[in-house]
């Protein structure tokens, strides 16, 4: 199963690729493939990373199965560089041994379950990716947001014109109520984890 195709800007000058996230099913590691297009009308896959790996490390956890970009790869401006950058929703499943303040409440069964944080990975130009969590790192009391599963550049102008909404929750089949989330913040929060 893959994820939505999103077109980003390809290395080579004047170009656009393509992207998406792969997932190979209970064993995905939220793969990054950029798919460019060659002279000859083929395209050469390209790996760009593998949220997992960037997932273990934001948490902690070893993240054993990531699902992402439940929606397209949304593009921004980061207003300190005009670099175009592109932010996309996750989620992870954490271990056991996470305990019962980093799995989502409703979702726990012995062999772990959702991470309790919504997690997203922002894209650069350059093709890096850097995790960061919606309302900040996950802490015991905080609600429990599982997953970000969809976000918009602010339509409201004024103060408002520099913020993000990103919005979420993935009940993955338990039963849940009242769990859905909204949240704003700006683009330079968002960014923090990539400085």
């Amino acid at each position: 199963m893959t994820a939505v195709l999103t077109a980003i800007a390809a290395p080579a000058a004047d170009q656009q690729s393509l992207i998406f996230i792969w997932h190979p099913g209970e064993a995905s590691r939220g793969c990054v493939i950029r798919l460019d297009r060659d002279p000859d009308g083929r395209y050469t896959q390209h790996r760009e990373e593998c949220l997992s790996h960037l997932a273990s490390e934001h948490t902690g956890l070893p993240a054993s199965f990531i699902l992402a970009a439940y929606s397209r790869f949304m593009p921004f401006t980061d207003p300190t560089t005009g670099q175009t950058l592109h932010v996309v929703g996750l989620e992870a499943w954490a271990p056991p041994r996470a305990g019962t303040s980093l799995v989502a409440q409703n979702q726990r069964a012995p062999q772990g379950g959702p991470y309790a944080g919504a997690m997203y990975a922002v894209h650069d130009p350059q093709g890096h990716w850097c995790v960061g969590e919606v309302n900040g790192r996950i802490q015991p009391g905080m609600p429990e947001l599982v997953s970000t599963y969809t976000y918009a550049l602010s339509p409201f102008g004024g103060q408002d014109a520099a913020r993000i909404y990103l919005g979420g929750y993935d009940c993955n089949n338990h039963r849940s109520t009242d769990t859905a989330w909204v949240y704003r913040t700006d683009v330079e929060n968002l960014l923090r984890p990539a400085r």
